[in-house]
């Protein structure tokens, strides 16, 4: 959309500077999200991986996996699959109760996987992140428990700063137990442009938070 508002632009300027100008940044928007080095930077600064925002060698009271949503037919998306699955590898390391927020998928997500009931918990009643911080409260004491996150890199920052800011202590993933690679290729590929739209609609979404007050 941006590229489309600067072409109409384009055609009703004359100043030849200003064209150059809405040229260079029509060429930027156009080539930056095909660039997986893009996307890596953007997603890095998401993914807040500071040292102080990682487990470490501590034990969680609990892993807090937050669901991505289900298609139509109720069936968890891939993501949530994925995310899933890290929270359950982590399970097996720490041993500590699961916690499945989000809708329909945090509903599902367990049956897929051999896990007894008392391992887990569910929280269906949230539909985005700042729900979850509410209805934790429900659940856990939010001062006094260790809560290890689970969701896709790009979600970190938003979901650790809504957490924290409802008094969660929060940690994420130690590296090797996530795995996050980062792409600093700079020959453009299909997969950045949709890696891009991501990374902006959680900038979006961050933006959104801080404005509404829920940050």
């Amino acid at each position: 959309m941006p590229s489309i508002w600067l072409a109409f632009i384009y055609l009703l300027i004359r100043n030849k500077f200003l064209k150059k100008i809405i040229v260079i940044i029509f060429l930027f928007l156009t080539i930056a999200p095909t660039l997986p080095i893009v996307s890596t930077y953007i997603e890095k600064f998401l993914h807040y991986n500071h040292k102080e925002n990682y487990i470490l060698d501590k034990k969680p009271s609990y892993i807090l996996i937050l669901g991505a949503g289900a298609d139509e037919n109720g069936k968890p998306y891939e993501e949530s699959f994925k995310r899933a699955e890290i929270g359950i590898e982590l399970f097996k390391k720490y041993s500590v109760p699961i916690i499945f927020s989000g809708g329909e998928d945090a509903d599902k997500l367990p049956n897929f996987f051999e896990l007894n009931e008392e391992n887990y918990i569910k929280e269906v009643e949230s539909l985005n992140t700042y729900d979850t911080a509410l209805n934790l409260k429900k659940i856990i004491r939010s001062s006094d428990e260790l809560i290890l996150l689970v969701t896709s890199p790009a979600h970190y920052r938003r979901a650790i700063i809504t957490l924290r800011n409802n008094n969660f202590i929060v940690k994420i993933p130690n590296n090797n137990d996530y795995n996050v690679e980062y792409n600093y290729s700079l020959i453009p590929t299909l997969t950045s442009i949709s890696n891009f739209n991501n990374n902006v609609y959680e900038i979006i979404a961050l933006i959104w938070y801080y404005l509404s007050r829920k940050i």
